[in-house]
């Protein structure tokens, strides 16, 4: 396995490597298949303050900047091409925000509720 990679979440989590199309966590001895289209993160929808003020859709959320996220080749290759439109086109001026409602736009996914992700493995 080619390493490229390692990420590591109090022990629950460890990306460790990237092979042929699969991200592979060796703390759940588990792989994601990188083709799908895949956005992985810690889901918000902001605080009490800002609801209602990020142009969100009631069933739309975004990956929280701060634990980061992981997006599938898959992914990358859909939103890649419409960077420039994402960024003249901002709502607001939360950089998480904006990404994930790129993503959602271009690639069809949102980030993975935390019910979601035990099902990708």
């Amino acid at each position: 396995m080619k390493r490229i990679n390692k990420l590591t979440n109090e022990g629950n989590a460890s990306i460790t490597g990237y092979n042929g199309g699969t991200l592979h966590s060796t703390a759940a001895g588990q792989s994601v298949d990188s083709r799908k289209a895949h956005f992985i993160g810690q889901a918000g929808r902001g605080n009490q303050e800002e609801f209602g003020l990020l142009s969100l859709e009631y069933d739309e959320n975004f990956c929280m900047g701060g634990p980061g996220v992981i997006m599938s080749r898959e992914v990358l290759a859909r939103v890649a091409p419409h960077i420039r439109y994402c960024l003249k086109n901002l709502y607001t001026t939360h950089e998480d925000v904006e990404l994930g409602r790129c993503v959602q736009k271009f690639a069809g996914v949102s980030c993975t509720w935390s019910y979601e992700v035990r099902k990708l493995v």
